[in-house]
C-alpha cells in the first residue's frame, strides 16, 4: 500500500511539473478546462452530503474525510479568495509548527471560531484570487463551472496520473481524478513544505497524519478517497 501511494505521489509530482511547462496531451487549454470542470462536477454530484456553503465568504466547499476542505467561490467579487485549500492546523502545531512564524504570504492561520453558530477549528488556509469581477452563479456545480471558464484559471491535465491540477501558487496544488474510482486517490493536496519547516515542522511527526514529504520537490502531499464517502 505504501509503495502504491509513493508511486501515485511521484507520478502526480512529475506529471504536474510537465503540464506546468505546457506539455499537455489533452488538446487545447479550453478543452482541458471543460473536461476538468466536468470531472470535478461529477465529484460534487457523488458527494453532495459533503458539500457545504459558507455564507460569510460566499464559498462552496467539499469536506474531505480527515477534515480538510477544498473551497471555491460563488462570486469572484465577494472577496479576494476564489479558491482555497483549507487544512486543520492542530496536526501541524502538534508536529512542531509555531503558527506565529508562518509567512502569511504562503499560508494564512485562522484561529478557531464560532461562525454562524458553527464551531470551526484552527485552520491553515492557502487562498487564491482569480479576479474581482462580479459573477452570478446558481449552486455549487454552476459556481465551479463558471470559475473554470475564467481565462486566468491555472488548470492542467496529467495523462500519467489521469488527473487534473489546479495550481494555487508555486508548490501549492489541488489534484482531482479524471474519473472517480479510476485512481488510488480522488483528491490530492500539495503544500509547499519550506514555510512550515521554517516555522518548526518536524517532517517525521506530520507523516503520521497522512502527509508524505517529497525532499526532491520540498512539498507535503496528502491523498484523499472521496468515492468511498457515498
Amino acid at each position: 500500500m505504501l509503495k502504491t501511494k509513493a508511486v501515485v505521489i511521484s507520478t502526480i509530482i512529475l506529471g504536474v511539473a510537465l503540464t506546468a511547462t505546457g506539455c499537455g496531451n489533452k488538446g487545447n487549454v479550453d478543452e482541458t478546462k471543460v473536461k476538468a470542470s466536468e470531472s470535478f462536477v461529477n465529484i460534487i454530484k457523488e458527494n453532495k452530503k459533503e458539500i457545504g456553503f459558507h455564507a460569510e465568504l460566499s464559498h462552496w466547499g467539499l469536506k474531505l474525510p480527515t477534515g480538510e476542505k477544498f473551497e471555491w467561490t460563488k462570486d469572484t467579487s465577494a472577496n479576494e479568495i476564489d479558491f482555497a485549500m483549507v487544512v486543520p492546523a492542530d496536526q501541524f502545531t502538534k508536529a512542531g509548527v509555531d503558527v506565529t512564524k508562518i509567512d502569511s504570504k504562503e499560508l494564512v492561520f485562522k484561529p478557531a471560531a464560532n461562525e454562524g453558530g458553527m464551531e470551526t477549528p484552527n485552520l491553515l488556509i492557502k487562498p487564491y484570487n482569480l479576479n474581482d469581477k462580479k459573477q452570478n452563479s446558481n449552486g455549487a456545480e454552476d459556481a465551479f463551472k463558471r470559475l473554470l471558464k475564467v481565462q486566468e484559471v491555472p488548470v492542467s491535465y496529467d495523462a500519467n496520473s489521469k488527473s487534473y491540477a489546479l495550481n494555487l501558487a508555486e508548490g501549492y496544488r489541488v489534484n482531482w481524478t479524471e474519473k472517480l474510482g479510476e485512481n488510488p486517490s480522488d483528491i490530492i493536496f500539495t503544500l509547499k513544505a519550506e514555510p512550515l519547516i521554517k516555522a518548526g515542522l518536524d517532517i517525521n511527526k506530520i507523516s503520521g497524519e497522512g502527509w508524505a514529504y517529497s525532499k526532491e520537490n520540498n512539498t507535503l502531499v496528502k491523498e484523499f478517497k472521496v468515492s468511498e464517502n457515498k
